[in-house]
């Protein structure tokens, strides 16, 4: 599966669920209402949203799923990550790339965490047979174009 095919998955899958801890802190659409939001809040909403992505998979989730699941589980464990430096992550992916502001902080979350550890689910991917994800830079709308 391509990039620009698991982005669009993403986006689909973000736009029909929440997860709880996303849903705790509130859904949020935009850059704007990110930005409105404390930073107890963000913490929260990305935690949520990193349960959602490393949480028990359903047994009938695809290889890549998996792949990308277990990836980014290692690539936190492996980088120590925060929930404070994974929502330093979204705000700064949003003051880099302006045409990204109408685009829900769960969606600019998953790609930034896709980046971040695009090597650790790469090699997880090949563990499962599958062809590795190819590095995406700049926008996430200039990605889909």
């Amino acid at each position: 599966m391509s990039w620009r095919v698991a982005t669009a998955f993403g986006i689909a899958a973000i736009s029909c669920a929440i997860t709880h801890g996303a849903a705790f802190a509130g859904f949020k659409s935009n850059y704007a209402q990110w930005r409105e939001t404390d930073s107890y809040g963000r913490n929260m909403y990305v935690q949520g949203l990193y349960d959602g992505v490393t949480s028990v998979m359903a047994t009938d989730a695809g290889q890549w799923m998996l792949a990308k699941h277990s990836g980014v589980l290692k690539c936190a464990a492996e980088l120590s990550l925060t929930a404070d430096m994974m929502s330093e992550a979204v705000t700064k992916h949003y003051q880099d790339h302006l045409d990204d502001w109408a685009l829900p902080p769960a969606l600019v979350f998953d790609v930034v965490m896709q980046r971040i550890c695009l090597t650790f689910i790469n090699s997880e991917r090949q563990a499962r047979g599958l062809g590795p994800w190819e590095q995406q830079n700049g926008s996430i709308m200039s990605s889909m174009r």
